[in-house]
C-alpha cells in the first residue's frame, strides 16, 4: 500500500524541488561507466525531472548550484530543495548557505 502523505504539493512550478543521488556499485570483473553517481531533481508541481550522471558524489553540490542559479536568472526560483541527509547534501546546504 503506497504511503499516505499529509503534504500539500505545490501549484508553483519550479517553487519545490526534491533531489537524491543513486550509485552503482562495481561487481567483480564487470566494468561499468567512470560517471556512477545519478543526481536527480525532480520538480514537484509539474513532476519532470532533470538527471545527471557524476564522477564523484562530491561533484554533484556545484553542477546543482550551477542549475539553481541558471532557474533562477530565468525567472523560476527555487525556494525549497527537500533532500536526505547524506554527507553531499550536506555538502551542497553549506555550500548554498554561502551563495546566499
Amino acid at each position: 500500500m503506497p504511503k499516505k502523505s499529509q503534504h500539500v504539493r505545490s501549484k508553483i512550478t519550479g517553487e519545490i524541488r526534491h533531489m537524491d543521488i543513486s550509485s552503482i556499485k562495481q561487481r567483480k570483473g564487470i566494468k561499468i561507466n567512470s560517471k556512477r553517481h545519478w543526481a536527480v531533481l525532480v520538480e514537484e508541481c509539474v513532476g519532470c525531472n532533470d538527471a545527471n550522471w557524476h564522477q564523484k558524489k562530491n561533484d554533484v553540490p556545484a553542477n546543482v548550484i550551477k542549475k539553481l542559479v541558471k532557474e533562477k536568472q530565468q525567472g523560476r526560483e527555487v525556494k525549497h530543495l527537500r533532500m536526505d541527509n547524506a554527507g553531499e547534501n550536506k555538502l551542497l546546504e553549506q555550500h548554498m548557505n554561502k551563495v546566499d
